[in-house]
Order: C-alpha cells, then sequence, then structure tokens
C-alpha cells in the first residue's frame, strides 16, 4: 500500500510538470501499476507534449496492456487504456483497435469509436452506421459525434436523414460534433 501511495504522488507530480522522463517505463510496468492504473492514464497525457520517442512504441505498449488479464476483468481499467487512443490520435494504432471491436463490451466499443473518430476513420465509422438503432443511448451518441468524420457530406447528410429518430441529447451531440447547427434542422 506504501509503495502505491508513493508511487501515486509521483507520477501526480510528473503530470503536473508534463516530465516525460518515466513515460517509457511507467508503460512498460502496467501490469504492476493496475492499483493507480488512472493516474497512470492522467500521467500519459499530461506527459504526451515533452514526449519525443515512439509513438508507434507507446502505442504496442498500451495495447500489449489491454491483454492483461486484470485490464480485461476491469472495465475502469479498459476505459483508463483505451480513452488514451482518443485522446492521443498519434499513438496510430488504430487498425488493431478496430479489429478488436467486436470484443470489447458496449463501454469499450464506445471507446473504440471515440478513438476512431480521433483518428479521422470515416470509412471505418462508416461501417456503423447500419448498428446505430441497435445500439445503447451511448453507442448512439458516439456513432452521431464520429459521423463528422463520414466522407464528403455524408455525415451531415446521414445525420439529416435520422435526426427524427434521435433524442435531444443525441441532436446536442450532433450540433456539437458538426460544430454548430445543421442545415435545415433545429434542436
Amino acid at each position: 500500500m506504501f509503495i502505491n501511495g508513493l508511487l501515486g504522488w509521483l507520477l501526480r507530480r510528473l503530470a503536473q510538470v508534463g516530465n516525460a522522463a518515466a513515460l517509457e517505463c511507467v508503460l512498460e510496468n502496467l501490469s504492476r501499476l493496475t492499483p493507480i492504473m488512472g493516474l497512470a492514464g492522467r500521467y500519459v497525457l499530461r506527459a504526451r507534449n515533452n514526449y519525443s520517442g515512439s509513438w508507434e512504441r507507446i502505442g504496442t505498449l498500451i495495447l500489449d496492456a489491454l491483454e492483461l488479464p486484470i485490464v480485461r476483468q476491469s472495465e475502469y481499467l479498459q476505459l483508463v487504456l483505451l480513452n488514451l487512443f482518443s485522446e492521443m490520435p498519434e499513438l496510430n494504432h488504430i487498425d488493431k483497435l478496430t479489429v478488436r471491436f467486436s470484443s470489447y463490451e458496449p463501454y469499450g466499443r464506445r471507446e473504440i469509436i471515440a478513438a476512431a473518430a480521433a483518428a479521422d476513420q470515416g470509412h471505418w465509422i462508416k461501417e456503423l452506421k447500419d448498428d446505430f438503432k441497435r445500439g445503447d443511448p451511448w453507442m448512439r451518441r458516439a456513432i452521431v459525434a464520429a459521423a463528422r468524420t463520414l466522407p464528403g457530406d455524408e455525415g451531415e447528410y446521414w445525420i439529416r436523414k435520422i435526426w427524427s429518430d434521435l433524442d435531444l441529447t443525441e441532436r446536442i451531440v450532433a450540433v456539437w460534433a458538426f460544430k454548430g447547427p445543421i442545415r435545415g434542422l433545429s434542436v
């Protein structure tokens, strides 16, 4: 317990100053840091501007951590790690995440949709339009938000087509995602 407290303090301090010196060490040891995974994730996000190493390697370390048995059993740990891909598209492993899409529960799928949108993977998002009506409310919102990455005017056209099926929250998400009102539609 003392070690986790000390490591937690250290990660909080490194995150405060954005120091990337321990980034690779933290990610190489994620299996040992599961009790403080949230702090580790926050540290990765805050240290990103000062990291000059290989983002591909960092993404691989995070993908590897997603396969740890304790992470596979914990919704929270999965969300912490998957969220890094949506916050940091430079991790550049979206193809490996989208292949795993169906193996995750809905909460993980939402994060993968957000990561695909952040990586501007409209061609993959396009495949999800058919699943929209079957999705839970949060999945539907993730798909609506990601529709902005669809090629050309397809996203706006699709949103107009399903507008009457959207609830108020989904409409607000659409307006936010498209950075303003959608022509001819009102919330």
